[in-house]
């Protein structure tokens, strides 16, 4: 496998170089070393690859969680003061 052929194959499956390098549990660097053709592609990468496209094809993307929307509080400047204070004595003083 040359350096061209391996980019156009990440390429055409959706992997950027950090999602390849995450799924073969290599560095970033080393994809972009084989990709740029710094490193000698292994031979058993091709073996690899094919066993990607078989586990699924494409990369799983991370899902994300939809965002809570803030709930706006009443400006209470003592309020949380108090608060504290009051969970700071009751810890302190013994209960009678």
């Amino acid at each position: 496998m040359t350096p061209e052929e391996l980019k156009q194959w990440r390429e055409a499956r959706g992997y950027s170089q950090n999602k390849l390098a995450e799924a073969l549990s290599v560095h970033i660097m080393t994809v972009s070393r084989w990709e740029r053709g710094a490193r000698e592609i292994p031979p058993f990468l091709r073996l690899a690859l094919g066993y990607l496209e078989l586990k699924g094809g494409k990369p799983k993307h991370k899902q994300t969680k939809p965002r809570k929307e803030k709930v706006k509080r009443e400006e209470n400047v003592y309020g949380d003061y108090l608060q504290t204070w009051s969970r700071f004595m009751n810890s302190v003083l013994p209960k009678w």
